[in-house]
């Protein structure tokens, strides 16, 4: 092999393979919930997506499709569903009496009148089917109806719990204070309240073999 052929055979070039550098990077989100079967209650939790394409328009286009398969397949929303949220009055209705339309806070707590010889404040417990009330905590359902739970001094989990309709818990309320309106139980959030719930057990038994507690009334 002559001196030529050996400097052209060590000059042939190798090609260099390389992916370009995306043109656009899109982030997303995404929310969820679940139920614990031991408490039954409802807890958020947080995927995060990106999408990458050759233009912040592809990126962009990407992270639609997956939101839109997201939330048909897994039902996951943009944003946090528990988050507490602001009710909004629907439009074209006229305000109730009574009914603070711009923030919808809950009525104020009104303290249950207590007898001269109460000296000795009682400890928040369940006892002959009461309970007093310091929180309410309101999680709406795609049935239509909302769950309601209710929380006693220092409690961590509910005490009690309430499946209606908006309308109908409203009407519940109603006897604490009529400022309550079906608003306040559209919406995931929770209220400082002070009330008394009034309860009887049910025939029904939960997982624990323990009968659930049915609400019968609200009192201030």
């Amino acid at each position: 092999m002559t001196e030529q052929e050996i400097h052209e055979e060590q000059e042939v070039e190798v090609p260099v393979s390389y992916l370009p550098e995306a043109g656009g990077v899109a982030f997303l989100e995404l929310w969820g919930t679940v139920t614990d079967s031991a408490t039954e209650r409802r807890e958020a939790f947080k995927v995060n997506i990106t999408a990458r394409g050759l233009s912040p328009q592809e990126a962009l286009d990407s992270m639609i499709a997956c939101m839109k398969y997201a939330n048909e397949q897994y039902h996951l929303k943009p944003y946090n569903p528990l988050a507490p949220q602001t009710p909004r009055k629907p439009v074209g209705t006229t305000p109730e009496p009574n009914v603070k339309t711009a923030s919808a806070a809950a009525p104020a707590p009104v303290a249950k009148p207590q007898s001269p010889t109460a000296a000795v404040a009682q400890p928040a417990q369940l006892d002959n089917g009461t309970i007093r009330v310091v929180k309410v905590v309101v999680t709406p359902r795609t049935d239509g109806k909302s769950k309601v739970e209710f929380f006693a001094e220092g409690r961590r989990y509910a005490d009690l719990s309430a499946v209606m309709t908006p309308d109908n818990l409203a009407n519940m309320f109603g006897a604490v204070d009529e400022a309550w309106s079906p608003e306040h139980f559209q919406v995931a959030t929770e209220y400082p309240v002070s009330f008394t719930a009034f309860w009887k057990e049910s025939d029904k038994v939960n997982t624990a073999g323990k009968h659930y507690r049915n609400v019968v009334k609200l009192e201030a």
